[in-house]
This record gives structure tokens, sequence and C-alpha cells, in this order.
């Protein structure tokens, strides 16, 4: 018997979630009310529901992402950073009005003591378009710099529907998780899509993980390195692109969630100008499914779509899509995020056939590590796909209303566990 085919067999009995999991706090937004005052009923609801406890995860939140950019970035967020926040924040405010006031709104629903002026939070939480700017490893050999924990997606066509799997990873994972929420925005009334999000970021740097029901679903991956990357960009030229009129990461995926049709939302993630390179991953109702490159310098996109190939492309078979946060055509073994890919991968077809949601499922709920990759740790590329890290696992299907049973919001960090042997089984 095969490594594979023992995992799965070890998993698949295990019926119940392997971890607690945070209540599903369940809000409503209206698109049509200022960006001010959007999330004014969410943030009192929230917080009086959460306390004392709900602030301070703001807080620790904002905190680390500070400490995360002047370790990062010294040179822009060290002794002149009070005058560096409140460029950033000029810059948001001209280029990114929209943005700009729903952070205002933030600021002053949190305080001072919480979230530091609207400069300072405007500036953490846009954590990732400015870390991307600063000198990065191009391989993940010893030695090399950590990186920010990010994210797993999938598309799986299975029996003419396509399930699209989420894990959601992000540092600090506890207060972040402890903000997460959903959210179904909706427009006159009625409800347009769902998504999950951590009350942490606003829109605009939201990590999109939504589902439009009867059309498609989006997640956004983070985009570790690879071919035209802002590596080394200065923070002028930041400045520039944001001034540019280009997208930041939550303002493409929010036009693209109010497409009406999966082609619709394929066009505006593939061409739309953006700030950051980032991964979108799409899933239609009528069998469709792809996985956006989108490079730093805004140039034109990679679309790798589902059975693009009839036969096996990059490692993967026309019906699975596994994207974390490295370029597909990366060989396995060769940069960052691939040991974790190859491990979804590896599970997911080692059958004869193609998984069930339910194993789909479970293949998100493995904490073990790549045999071979369980030393990775520096920046920790294990293999397993419930991480130390990982905030949720959602299975999103476009074709149906969103079932919150297959919404899991951790209330506890997973512990890497060793790779599966047949001698452990």
């Amino acid at each position: 018997m095969s490594l594979y085919l023992c995992l799965w067999f070890s998993v698949a009995v295990a019926v119940n979630p392997p971890l607690g999991t945070h209540q599903l706090l369940e809000y409503d937004v209206d698109l049509e009310a200022s960006p001010l005052e959007r999330y004014a009923n969410v943030y009192f609801d929230f917080l009086q529901r959460r306390g004392e406890r709900g602030l301070k995860a703001f807080q620790e939140t904002y905190q680390a992402w500070h400490a995360r950019l002047r370790s990062a970035l010294p040179e822009i967020f060290g002794a002149n950073e009070t005058q560096k926040q409140q460029r950033w924040w000029e810059a948001l405010r001209r280029g990114h009005p929209v943005a700009a006031a729903e952070l205002y709104g933030l600021s002053q629903r949190l305080g001072s003591d919480v979230a530091g002026d609207v400069a300072a939070l405007a500036t953490a939480v846009s954590l990732y378009p400015l870390l991307i700017i600063s000198p990065k490893a191009l391989t993940d050999a010893p030695g090399a710099p950590g990186r920010p924990s990010a994210c797993t997606s999938s598309l799986l066509s299975y029996g003419g529907l396509v399930y699209h799997g989420r894990s959601l990873d992000f540092e600090p994972r506890d207060p972040i998780a402890e903000t997460t929420v959903v959210v179904r925005h909706k427009w006159r009334g009625e409800a347009q899509y769902t998504c999950l999000q951590p009350l942490v970021w606003t829109t605009a740097l939201q990590w999109f993980t939504c589902v439009r029901p009867k059309a498609f679903s989006l997640s956004v991956n983070a985009r570790a390195q690879g071919i035209y990357m802002e590596s080394n960009s200065s923070f002028e030229e930041l400045l520039r692109r944001v001034g540019s009129g280009a997208y930041l990461l939550g303002e493409i995926a929010e036009e693209a969630m109010a497409a009406k049709s999966y082609d619709e939302a394929l066009q505006i993630l593939s061409l739309a100008p953006v700030v950051s390179s980032n991964y979108f991953i799409l899933a239609g109702v009528d069998g469709q499914g792809a996985v956006i490159t989108r490079f730093g310098n805004s140039s034109s996109a990679d679309v790798w779509s589902l059975d693009s190939s009839k036969v096996t492309c990059d490692g993967q078979p026309p019906w699975l899509r596994v994207q974390t946060n490295v370029d597909h055509w990366v060989p396995f073994g060769e940069n960052y995020a691939t040991h974790r890919r190859q491990h979804l991968v590896n599970m997911l077809t080692s059958s004869s056939g193609v998984p069930s949601k339910d194993q789909f499922l479970q293949a998100y709920f493995v904490s073990n590590a790549l045999e071979g990759s369980e030393n990775r740790t520096q920046p920790e590329d294990t293999g397993a796909i419930l991480r130390p890290t990982t905030i949720a696992t959602i299975i999103l299907n476009p074709s149906e209303q969103p079932d919150m049973r297959d919404w899991y919001i951790w209330n506890e960090s997973a512990k890497i566990l060793p790779p599966v042997s047949e001698q452990v089984i």
C-alpha cells in the first residue's frame, strides 16, 4: 500500500474537525452605505460581543505588523516611521478615497489606544503591499529570511461541479482568528455575495474568500516570489503605483465580486492594473476554474485554467488546480511553498478517481508534514496543509448557497505532525 493511500485511510475515518472552532458570527453589510459607515454596525456588535478581548485582538495584530515592517524595511519604518506612515496615508487618501474612508471609520471605532492614529493604522493594514518591496532571497535555502505565512487554495472538478478549497493563513494567527467573521454583502436589500473576513483588514487590503451563489467563488493568495516581482522597489515607486489608479488587492477582488458572471470576473482579475503581485483563484458554476497570476509590473496575467490541457499540466491533472504562494510552473523542491502544494496534489491524486467533496475537505485537515520535507522550517514549508498559522479552512461551492458546515475558523493553532508512513499507520 502506498504512503498516500495509507494517508487517505487515516483521514477518511475522522468525522469531526481536528481542532476547536470559533463561533461563526454573521453580519450584513449594505454596499450602498457610505464607506465611512459601511462597517459601523459590524464593528459595534463585534466589540460588544467580544469586549476587551476583541479590542486586544486588533491591538496585538497591528503591533505585530508594525514590528514586521520595522524588521523588514528598517530604512523606511525605522527612525522616520511616523513621517513615512503619513506619506503612505496621504497617498491612499489621494489615490484610493473609498479605501481611506473605510480606514478612517475603523480608526474612529477602535480609538488611538488600539490602532494609533489613522496613518499608523493605514500602514499596518497595508502590510502586504509594503512588505513585498523588501529584498527577498530567490531560493528557500537555509538562512533565507522568513516570510509571513500565506494561503493554500485549490479547485477540484467533480461531477460537473467545481469545489473551491481554501486555507487562510496569516500571522499573528490567534488574534486574527478572533476577529474573523462572515459577512453578507447586500445591494438594495438582496445578498449579492458572502465572505469570510478578518476584521483587522479593511476591504481594499482584505484577503478575499467569497462566494457569489449561482455565479462564482474567489480567493486571493499572496505571491511570495517569482518573475516581475516588486522586490527591491523603492518606497517612492510604490507611492507612485498607489497613486497611478492601479487596484489594491482587495479593491480588484471587490470589483470582481460585483460581476454577474464568471467570465466577467475573470476579465476583471486578468486585465485591471494592480499595485501588487497576487494570485486570484476563481471557480464558476459551469465547470470553469482558473488560477490568475498577476505580476508586479502590471503586465498581462497568466491564466491557468481547469482542463487547459487534457493531460497532466505542471504536475497536476486537468481536474485539479492547487495554488499556494509560488508560480505553478516552478517545479517541486525548487522554491518556497512547493512542498505544501505537492503534498495536497499527492493526496488528491492518490486514488484512481477524482476525490469527493468530503475527501477534499479532509485533505485540508492534514497537519502531517510531507515525507522528506519535515525539517523545512525557515521559512516553514513542511508540506502541512493545516498549519500553526491556519486561521480558517473552507470549502466553497459556487453552485449553491454557502454551506456554513464547511466553514471552520480555528480557535487554536495546529501542530505540525510527523510524516505519515506505513509503519506509523
